[in-house]
């Protein structure tokens, strides 16, 4: 019970919508009585009708009107278009409510993701995120609603039961009784209903989650046609349509026996309303009041379906935002500088005790100086990377930007000066200048379209521009499915290039490349050199003497470090791997 009146507080503007329900209960309370009067008066006199109802009789007498059949057939019906209407506005109004939850829960997660641990999104499902913001986001906002109706069919049920019981105590008494026992059967019929509504829920989040992993591998799938990996989802598919199903079963049978019963109910007494000692305008009156009380009792029971049908989904999407707000990222308060020097002291890192990716890691990097990072696969190139750009932190050792430590660094403004190129895609399904100016408004991209031309010339993109007649506009389709993969990477390095970076880093960015484009790239990096600090981590060594220092990575410790000249005069093992490469190469 706390958790749904928490729900209903939490609900935005929920008072106005209760007391627009109240209003309209009671004008229907008004309007109701009123008949029993216009009914009378049509078997006799339709002028000057006589009203036994004193609360009529003061509310008649307030408005100053002429008790005749017209003038009071006319306030009937004003009562009851006023009366609905209001139920309207009140209907439309929670409506908005439930949207405004949906946008602000939506916000909420997008707006914090990004402030999470590297850690925590590094682990983070795609399914698990997509289900939260479409689905769950949107169910959530149906407890809120669900709620706030389970109230408003309750105040009317009350309303026109305390309406039967002005007309006759007796036949509210049978009524009470039998409502009684329609809810002792829906109760039970509820426990049910919120055991499958779980197992749905638990079942399309699943679902979401094979979806997109079954998406990420399509190609391995339809290239080696192992079609027979889509089962696991098939099955899913046919668990969550049978939980659907058996909640469909319960919720449209309990409709059913609460109309069965309900008019069950009216026959029962029209048959005996003799005995309840009713005049024919009371019988007539009490009918229709519990033509109405029925169907606001099945809103409230249909109400509380709902509501218990959507709880789970409110549960994990709350659990979602809990989860991103409790693991942000620790920054400091301090912005360094652009160009800030970098010290590695010491650095140990590890993902997990046992094992250690860096190992006692000591180097620097100069501003505007460029440092290539290499050494095979596992030697934790790409480990100091994401140090650098602190979603990592070092186990022990210390990292100081510009002489601060990195726990007193504000990485969220420092990484606004870096411009990051990985081996993961990261292509926006839409046009190559869509692409390059990400976030930018479609009303200032005409003025900054050079900029864009000039990034990619330095990528040697220019060429797909020109034989292409949209240019600029040609669509780059999802992932990039519509360019090649070495024309990805390029696209990526001029996004990076047009932001014109202090620090830039390259996590094996020209490894799709062809020798000639990677020459160019090279070309590109050596333009730049001076003007920005790169970074870049490769495992290909032919490209190397732009480089002003080079660090060579072995199961985590540094070997050896300088420039590529100095390191192959040494005759170490970086210039044995350069040899052999170049060997291999030639």
């Amino acid at each position: 019970m706390k958790f749904f009146f928490n729900i209903v507080r939490e609900t935005p503007s929920y008072k106005i919508i209760l007391i627009l329900q109240l209003l309209s209960s009671s004008l229907t309370f008004v309007g109701i009585p009123l008949l029993v009067p216009l009914i009378q008066s049509a078997q006799s006199s339709l002028n000057n009708i006589p009203i036994s109802n004193e609360i009529i009789q003061t509310i008649v007498n307030i408005i100053g009107i002429t008790p005749t059949f017209n003038n009071l057939l006319m306030l009937v019906f004003i009562v009851f278009i006023t009366a609905e209407g209001v139920k309207l506005i009140s209907n439309i109004i929670a409506a908005n409510a439930r949207l405004k939850l949906v946008i602000r829960r939506r916000k909420r997660i997008l707006e914090n993701y990004l402030y999470t641990k590297w850690q925590f999104l590094n682990t983070d499902k795609s399914g698990d995120m997509n289900d939260s913001i479409i689905r769950q986001a949107d169910l959530s906002a149906f407890v809120h609603l669900n709620a706030i109706r389970l109230i408003s069919w309750l105040i009317q049920f009350i309303t026109y039961l305390i309406l039967a019981f002005f007309i006759s105590y007796e036949a509210t008494f049978l009524a009470l009784i039998v409502y009684s026992f329609i809810t002792v059967l829906n109760y039970i019929n509820s426990i049910g209903f919120k055991k499958k509504s779980n197992i749905f829920h638990n079942l399309s989040l699943k679902l979401s989650m094979l979806v997109s992993d079954f998406q990420k591998n399509r190609k391995q799938y339809k290239s080696t046609s192992e079609f027979s990996l889509y089962k696991p989802i098939d099955k899913v598919i046919d668990q969550s349509a049978k939980a659907f199903l058996n909640m469909t079963i319960r919720e449209e049978g309990q409709g059913y026996w609460i109309h069965i019963l309900g008019f069950g109910f009216l026959v029962l007494l029209l048959a005996f309303y003799d005995v309840f000692a009713l005049n024919f305008s009371q019988l007539i009156v009490l009918v229709l009041v519990f033509q109405r009380l029925s169907p606001a009792y099945q809103g409230t029971q249909k109400g509380f379906l709902d509501f218990r049908r959507d709880i789970p989904a409110y549960h994990l999407i709350d659990n979602r935002i809990n989860e991103i707000i409790n693991n942000q990222e620790q920054n400091g308060d301090i912005d360094i500088d652009a160009f800030p020097t970098i010290k590695f002291d010491n650095i140990t890192f590890s993902y997990s005790r046992d094992d250690n990716v860096l190992e006692d890691v000591s180097f620097k990097i100069n501003p505007r100086q460029s440092i290539a990072i290499v050494g095979e696969s596992g030697s934790g190139k790409s480990t100091i990377l994401d140090l650098i750009s602190g979603l990592l932190r070092p186990n022990n050792g210390e990292i100081y930007f510009g002489g601060h430590p990195s726990n007193e660094i504000n990485f969220t403004n420092f990484r606004k000066n870096i411009s990051y190129v990985g081996q993961e895609v990261t292509i926006l399904d839409g046009t190559i200048l869509d692409n390059i100016l990400i976030g930018v408004n479609q009303n200032e991209r005409e003025a900054l379209i050079p900029k864009v031309k000039d990034a990619l010339q330095k990528v040697n993109l220019h060429s797909l521009l020109d034989n292409n007649s949209i240019g600029l506009h040609y669509n780059v389709g999802e992932n990039g499915s519509n360019l090649s993969g070495g024309q990805i990477q390029r696209l990526l390095m001029a996004r990076a290039l047009y932001r014109k970076p202090s620090l830039l880093i390259l996590d094996e960015a020209t490894s799709s490349l062809d020798t000639r484009t990677d020459k160019h790239i090279y070309e590109t990096l050596n333009a730049i050199k001076g003007e920005t600090t790169i970074i870049l981590v490769t495992h290909r060594l032919n490209n190397l003497h732009f480089a002003d220092n080079i660090i060579f990575l072995n199961q985590g410790r540094i070997i050896e470090s300088g420039s590529l000249d100095k390191l192959i005069k040494q005759r170490g093992e970086f210039s044995v791997l350069y040899n052999s490469q170049n060997l291999e190469n030639s």
